[in-house]
């Protein structure tokens, strides 16, 4: 209901995109007219309706729709082919003036470009629908929930041919869709926050968004190591009545004393998955509710199939999953939690978005440490638990070789679906 309005915009961004240009995030209105040649400022690559350069700088569309405006790293306006200009005139984007520097902050969709270091105690997102906030709330919680249940609810049927082929396909879609999060979604988006002027000029370090990451990776593999040689150090015996006749579903190839582990060893791996996705989850909401603008719509939709994909990723695990007791109640437990997360983020976000300043130093530093924490946690989990596991340890390892074609092919579409929704969340 509210993606419609944006299908033709999409497709249009689409064909500039296959023309060969370097997308990676940015707002969604194509001002461009096609009687307007491109600018000719060197190294620069179209981003949805704008041109961001290699210098730092970028192009955008005239208010008159006529010609286009460049600009330098600084905000300093430029001729389309970069030389400088001597007598200003007026860019249509959103901008405010640094008063610390006389630079030009210009605000593309919840992202900023040029000098914005004096704006960190406030800058202006555009305008703010509060009853379509109220309902994005809704229309989250509906999405995540499809996105996470459906796998979940189907699994039972997994012994029909045409449900056992599409769980195959849904589950490395889903390996795809949080492989591709970590990076595109996550750790470049933890990049951008920490690259903010308003935190930059106050970091002594450089690269935090990878060291963050990094210690995230570090920090995964200690827990899983750990609760590996737990469970097997404390293995359930092979005839313990709690484990008779719960496991069967794992390999019919393992012994008995294999199972428990094994069915205990990927519930930690599912819930070390899901806690990667809760941590940046909660913030997507905040920064969704709290923010406003001309393109928070397209924003919206984007988080709606970004919620799915990620929702069906987490769900495909979570429905293979075996616990001892009460197995469909900790699945449906594990499924809510997924599905309350981002709405309650996006509440969260409508009651501050009076106060919130997505410029300031706190708010820049919590979202590029809990991306970073995200991303580091999504690729450990992507890589050795779903993609390595699957492939080298699991129903994959003696697969022929089409059906490690095939699982291959729908880990790309997946994690080809997550980039170009990376274009817009």
């Amino acid at each position: 209901m509210f993606c419609s309005k944006k299908a033709k915009i999409a497709a249009a961004t689409l064909f500039l995109a296959l023309q060969g240009a370097l997308v990676v995030d940015g707002s969604v209105q194509i001002r461009q007219s096609t009687d307007v040649a491109p600018p000719t400022k060197a190294g620069c690559h179209a981003h949805a309706d704008h041109y961001d350069c290699d210098d730092g700088g970028w192009c955008e569309m005239n208010t008159a729709q006529t010609a286009w405006e460049c600009f330098d790293a600084a905000g300093n306006l430029q001729n389309a082919d970069g030389t400088p200009v001597t007598t200003g005139s007026s860019s249509n984007s959103t901008e405010e003036v640094s008063e610390s520097s006389g630079g030009r902050c210009i605000v593309h969709g919840g992202h900023t470009h040029g000098d914005c270091s004096g704006l960190c105690d406030g800058i202006d997102t555009g305008e703010y629908d509060e009853g379509l906030h109220i309902a994005s709330v809704f229309i989250m919680l509906v999405a995540s929930a499809v996105g996470v249940f459906f796998p979940i609810l189907f699994r039972k049927h997994s012994s029909n041919p045409v449900f056992s082929s599409f769980f195959f396909a849904t589950k490395h879609f889903g390996t795809g869709v949080i492989l591709c999060t970590a990076l595109i979604h996550l750790l470049y988006h933890a990049f951008v926050m920490f690259n903010n002027s308003c935190v930059a000029d106050k970091l002594h370090y450089e690269p935090v968004a990878p060291a963050v990451a990094l210690a995230a990776i570090f920090l995964t593999f200690i827990i899983d190591y750990a609760m590996h040689r737990y469970i097997r150090e404390h293995q359930v015996p092979k005839n313990s009545p709690e484990m008779t006749g719960k496991t069967q579903s794992i390999s019919e190839s393992e012994t008995s004393t294999e199972r428990p582990i094994s069915a205990r060893q990927e519930i930690v791996n599912v819930q070390m998955l899901e806690a990667g996705i809760i941590f940046h989850s909660i913030m997507i909401g905040v920064s969704l509710g709290a923010t406003g603008g001309s393109e928070w719509v397209a924003l919206l939709c984007a988080i709606v199939f970004h919620q799915m994909f990620e929702g069906l990723g987490l769900g495909t695990r979570i429905a293979e999953l075996v616990w001892p007791t009460h197995d469909a109640l900790r699945k449906v437990f594990m499924g809510v939690a997924f599905a309350l997360i981002t709405p309650i983020g996006v509440a969260i976000g409508i009651g501050v978005h009076k106060s919130y300043n997505p410029n300031s130093v706190s708010a820049l530093a919590s979202i590029g440490i809990l991306d970073a924490l995200s991303a580091g946690i999504l690729l450990y989990t992507a890589l050795v638990e779903m993609l390595a596991h699957d492939f080298i340890h699991g129903e994959l390892k003696d697969a022929s070789v089409l059906r490690a074609a095939a699982a291959f092919f729908f880990i790309l579409i997946g994690a080809l679906g997550m980039a170009v929704i990376g274009k817009w969340a």
